[in-house]
């Protein structure tokens, strides 16, 4: 008996360091050599680029479908999802030159609370060893998955079995996970929001002043800049659902509001808010994170095509 336990035992911690060892290569392997590899591309100098930028929120449009959508007004056009999961404006900026370098006619930017914001110290994820792979995924509803932070697509190609035109439409964010097609309950949306930290959700306690949130200031300059060299910005207020409407503070709320209002006005740029827009609609699939690869949740990626089209068609 003993040697069973003592086997079992041994076998549980080369399970464990194996796990450790291959969450810790997903969670902080560089991912810069995949963009340098994206940047450093022939882009076709016979389209317009279209940019998307943004977290994952945004990420989970589809980007084949606005193509295509697209593509019915102007052909000559590419669309291109650089979405990426826990972006902020302070990282984005890191690939601003890059960015400016492919000439697009058009960046959209998605923002939402937790690209300008912060968090108390107790509500951030890391304290209460909370892990970003860890959702309350139903067994019975779907197979475990891995969302990873920081990731080297190549890395994960295989295992996700990625379609190549996605893949190059949206490079820094895996559009066929499975698990992110699924519209779930308002039951399991809002045990998400009972039992995550603040952080994990986008839930964001304070958003500092201007003149000291370098969130705020980072953003500002990739606009100005990206204006400087004739490139047209739209930002987009990202959509939410009803838990975190109701849940965000109020103050934090209005700050974010004032920001962008003010943001708008001195950089004379569009800002469209969807807010609020599909907020009790049938189809998230996580806090903050409509359904993708649904043709039941095509409702967001038609109306960002909609947007795309009413500005390159001024």
């Amino acid at each position: 008996m003993s040697i069973k336990k003592t086997s079992l035992s041994i076998l549980i911690s080369i399970i464990f360091s194996t796990s450790i060892f291959i969450v810790a290569i997903i969670q902080f392997e560089d991912f810069t050599n995949y963009e340098d590899e994206f940047f450093s591309q022939k882009f076709n100098p016979e389209t317009q680029k279209i940019l998307i930028l943004g977290s994952s929120q945004i990420g989970q449009v589809d980007i084949n479908v606005i193509n295509d959508y697209v593509r019915n007004y102007a052909s000559k056009t590419e669309i291109f999802n650089l979405a990426k999961i826990g972006d902020l404006p302070s990282e984005r900026i890191k690939t601003l030159d890059e960015i400016i370098a492919i000439q697009p006619k058009l960046v959209i930017y998605g923002i939402s609370h937790r690209d300008l914001g912060s968090y108390e110290e107790e509500n951030r994820k890391m304290n209460n060893n909370e892990s970003i792979f860890d959702f309350n995924i139903d067994e019975k509803e779907i197979e475990k998955y891995t969302k990873p932070r920081i990731i080297v697509f190549k890395a994960i190609k295989k295992f996700l079995n990625y379609n190549e035109s996605e893949k190059e439409m949206a490079p820094f964010y895996p559009q066929n996970v499975k698990s992110m097609s699924i519209i779930r309950s308002d039951k399991f949306i809002e045990k998400e929001y009972e039992t995550r930290s603040k952080e994990s959700i986008g839930l964001v306690d304070y958003i500092q002043t201007k003149s000291k949130n370098e969130k705020i200031k980072d953003l500002v300059t990739i606009i100005e800049k990206l204006k400087e060299n004739n490139i047209s910005i739209i930002l987009i207020v990202l959509p939410q659902d009803k838990f975190h409407v109701k849940l965000i503070n109020d103050e934090v709320n209005n700050q974010f509001n004032s920001i962008i209002n003010e943001i708008q006005k001195e950089n004379k740029i569009k800002v469209i808010s969807l807010y609020k827009k599909y907020q009790n609609m049938d189809i998230w699939t996580l806090p903050s994170h409509i359904a993708y690869d649904n043709p039941n949740t095509l409702v967001y990626s038609k109306d960002l095509a909609d947007i795309i089209i009413k500005e390159i068609k001024k």
